[in-house]
């Protein structure tokens, strides 16, 4: 297995861990307060501190169903916010392709190197996130939207969403009878949204529905 699987297999397995914590285990504040973004930037500042409250974040509380895992992101430097002063994470907003390479890249542990701002119109050397799309695209872990394009702004659906993941863990789609009643045996993403779910990855949005034409968030 690449050490870039691994890496991403590691970061899986802390996010998941996180997501059976809860608001009332984090420890009160204990180290200096976050950079902008929310991302730490030294060995003191990933000892568990949690600011704004309950939170580093005030748009999300203890009580949101991703604190545990948009916390764990931001100890490891995998998410940041969308906002400071206060810092904000906007957790309901549609992620989007260019946001969904950057963080897999960084999960997967990718070595991004300069970008060329050769491999898609529309990612130019001077894209924020061209580093981790052109890395992502010489993977094999992702590819262009049509016509030479990767549409960086676009909104990822769960079903894309699943793909991308179970791909950048090195998984394979799996064979078998649907899980949610939503997702047909037909669908083009049924494989990839069976590996995500057997691999906890990914749950469904409710009840037995996965919901794959929504935005992921």
């Amino acid at each position: 297995m690449r050490t870039g699987n691994r890496a991403w297999l590691l970061g899986a397995a802390l996010l998941t861990a996180a997501l059976l914590a809860s608001c009332g285990d984090v420890q009160a504040p204990t180290a200096p307060p976050a950079p902008a973004g929310g991302v730490p930037d030294s060995d003191e500042d990933k000892t568990g501190a949690i600011r704004n409250g309950c939170g580093r974040f005030v748009d999300v509380s203890g009580e949101h169903w991703a604190f545990p895992a948009i916390e764990a992101g931001a100890r490891e430097g995998l998410l940041s916010g969308c906002a400071t002063a206060p810092a904000r994470f906007c957790p309901d907003d549609g992620a989007t392709r260019a946001q969904t390479a950057a963080l897999l890249a960084k999960a997967a542990g990718i070595n991004v190197g300069a970008p060329t701002g050769r491999v898609f119109s529309d990612v130019p050397a001077s894209h924020w996130a061209a580093p981790a799309v052109e890395a992502m695209h010489r993977e094999g872990m992702i590819a262009g939207c049509g016509e030479g394009r990767f549409c960086p702004d676009s909104k990822l659906t769960r079903a894309q969403l699943a793909a991308l993941v179970v791909a950048a863990s090195g998984r394979h789609p799996l064979a078998g009878p649907p899980a949610f009643a939503d997702v047909s045996s037909e669908h083009w993403a049924i494989g990839w949204i069976e590996a995500a779910r057997a691999h906890g990855i990914m749950r469904g949005c409710t009840g037995d529905a996965f919901c794959p034409d929504d935005d992921a968030t």
